[in-house]
């Protein structure tokens, strides 16, 4: 008997040892992938000699991990397929952890067809298993990236649907921002500007509310894109200015160069001259920062971006050789230019630069190529005329028109019903502990003296419940302290009830 004691012992201390190296390699994989990779072969040899199921399957996970940030996607799939193997014996969910693995290292290869059955397949186990589980909200998304990296955008367009109405019944707000977003970008590809805009506002509003700072100069640069496409430039400018307000507060090093470059073009656009070289210069310098791009900024407007940074970039240059008489040397310029007005999403810069490709060829005395391209760009610029007068976002922004100063009176408001809450809670909880602790001290006095008594079955669930309360009173009390777990919702006849972030309380037992 001392023996078997002895090995349970043991067993427990061979699990906790290796729990500790697979959260030790779990620290690791922010920062070193091979180190995340000699932890958990370390912690699943001990694993596999102790037949620990559960942890082989997380040690392989972590080297899937590994492997991975390393681009050694064959072994990568080897350690999936083994936990694949691993996972028929463990919950369900743990099979959909290593499916949504292999979904990323397919993709990654670009073998997409494959990896969205992957990514399917894992949505079937968590529809059968846990449809309210933050996995499957993951899952949505990945289908849908893979379907809008496929220029699938209906079907992209429908999974963002459906992610949002999700993410709105697990009153998840920022995959429901999220999810906006997305489906902004998708009506903006399809030139469904006002669905966009009503998008991208309604997801600024829900990150001002929860002070996302990246999602608000997401947000903005989308709508700054929008607006600028749109040839509404003094609203592009007016969302870049305030994403510009707000650089600093982000840690991605890729916002800061894109609301630059931007801005760029809007004072490009807008003809402010000194503008626009400050903030080209301020995107070069940025530009070598970069390491990373935000996952959220869509691939099409991140290319119109920088296609029409470089497009402007190369009409100054042409514009400096025609006036030094030397435009016959940037023929090669002029060619890209060519190429790029065929791409950029803006008309009034393709116009533009149909203006200068005229001039360019008129200094080359090339007149009817010169004449091509002035013809170009009058037709062009009529268009925009036309445009502009059709274009109007009035009503959507009408819909959402909380200014900064009314966000700002709202917040007043919320912080002095909370300064209230908290004036109410200090004097109860002053005012109230004392009999409360009467009631606790006396029921203790009682539950002593009745020890020696045969009590029913009500009556000693009348004390539990005296108790049950109490301690609930007590609850209460204490989360009153906490301005973070105060709420507001109406009650009746338009007042308000303060709630909390756990509303949920355990029910009374019934005498």
């Amino acid at each position: 008997m001392g023996e078997h004691k002895g090995n349970t012992l043991s067993l427990e201390k061979v699990y906790c040892s290796v729990r500790e190296i697979i959260q030790e390699a779990g620290n690791e994989k922010t920062v070193d992938p091979e180190k995340t990779i000699i932890y958990a072969k370390t912690a699943l040899n001990t694993a596999q000699q102790n037949r620990m199921p559960e942890e082989e399957f997380d040690c392989h996970l972590l080297l899937v991990d590994g492997f991975f940030r390393l681009k050694n996607y064959r072994q990568a799939m080897e350690c999936v397929e083994e936990a694949l193997s691993l996972a028929g014996n463990l919950h369900p969910l743990r099979r959909t952890d290593a499916l949504i693995r292999c979904g990323d290292i397919l993709q990654a290869e670009n073998n997409d067809n494959k990896a969205l059955h992957s990514y399917q397949e894992a949505l079937r186990i968590v529809e059968d298993s846990a449809p309210d589980n933050r996995i499957y909200g993951s899952i949505i998304q990945k289908i849908a990236a893979l379907y809008t990296k496929q220029s699938k955008f209906t079907l992209a367009q429908d999974y963002y649907q459906e992610l949002l109405e999700w993410s709105e019944k697990q009153t998840d707000q920022e995959i429901a921002a999220t999810a906006l977003i997305r489906l902004g970008i998708l009506h903006n590809s399809s030139f469904s500007y006002s669905k966009a805009l009503e998008c991208f506002l309604r997801s600024l509003a829900i990150f001002r509310r929860l002070n996302h700072i990246d999602g608000i100069l997401l947000n903005r640069i989308n709508l700054g894109l929008l607006y600028w496409r749109r040839y509404q430039y003094n609203k592009a400018l007016e969302h870049m200015q305030e994403a510009y307000r707000l650089r600093d507060e982000t840690t991605d090093k890729y916002l800061p160069y894109e609301i630059s470059s931007i801005l760029s073009i809007i004072y490009q656009s807008l003809d402010q001259k000194d503008d626009y070289q400050k903030h080209q210069t301020e995107a070069i310098r940025l530009k070598f920062d970069v390491h990373q791009t935000p996952e959220l900024i869509a691939t099409d407007n991140r290319m119109n971006t920088t296609l029409g940074y470089r497009l402007n970039s190369l009409l100054n240059v042409i514009r400096r050789f025609i006036e030094s008489g030397a435009g016959d040397s940037i023929r090669e310029g002029v060619n890209e230019v060519l190429s790029l007005i065929e791409k950029v999403d803006n008309k009034d810069l393709v116009q533009k630069a149909c203006k200068v490709i005229s001039e360019y060829y008129h200094h080359l005395n090339e007149y009817e190529q010169s004449g091509i391209f002035y013809m170009r760009h009058i037709k062009l610029n009529e268009e925009i005329l036309n445009e502009r007068e059709i274009v109007h976002f009035s009503e959507v922004e009408n819909s959402h028109s909380l200014t900064e100063s009314e966000q700002k009176a709202e917040e007043s408001i919320n912080n002095a019903k909370t300064s209230a809450a908290l004036a109410v809670a200090a004097t109860a909880s002053h005012e109230v502990n004392q009999p409360l602790m009467i009631i606790v001290g006396n029921l203790e006095l009682l539950q002593k003296s009745l020890r020696e008594l045969e009590l029913s079955e009500k009556q000693e669930k009348y004390i539990k419940n005296i108790k049950t309360g109490v301690d609930r009173i007590t609850d209460i009390l204490n989360k009153f302290q906490n301005e973070k777990d105060i709420q507001f919702q109406e009650y009746i006849k338009s007042n308000e009830m303060v709630v909390f972030n756990d509303p949920k309380e355990p029910e009374e037992e019934k005498a």
